[in-house]
């Protein structure tokens, strides 16, 4: 993965410097390995990543790669019913999102890993 290994490689050479995201390389790479350690094996899965646009997102969003998931963005503007068709038409394994946003399914999906909101 090119990305990642950007990331590892300037967490080694400038680990103090800002990264893309409003972190250092350095918090962004433990950020991201925190996220990866706390997720199931997950090759092959289909993941629903229901957050807002936010530096959350993108280190799930990476970790979710390097886990082998097929990620699928949904976006937080979209109504009850066009998410759930997303969850239903993508076949989803697994949806990660944020607590406030989860609750907007009413349980509709079961597998759901929920996150707190940084915002």
């Amino acid at each position: 993965m090119q990305l990642w290994d950007a990331i590892n490689h300037w967490s080694e050479v400038i680990p103090d410097k800002e990264s893309v995201l409003p972190f250092t390389y350095r918090a962004l790479k433990v950020g991201i390995l925190h996220a990866v350690k706390e997720l199931p094996d997950l090759s092959d899965k289909r993941v629903g990543l229901f957050m807002t646009n936010s530096p959350l997102w993108g280190i799930y969003n990476i970790a979710l790669t390097l886990k082998g998931a097929v990620v699928v963005p949904i976006p937080v503007f979209f109504s009850q019913g066009q998410v759930r068709h997303i969850i239903s038409d993508a076949n989803l394994d697994m949806l990660i999102g944020e607590s406030r946003l989860v609750g907007r399914l009413g349980g509709f999906f079961g597998s759901v890993r929920e996150v707190p909101s940084i915002a």
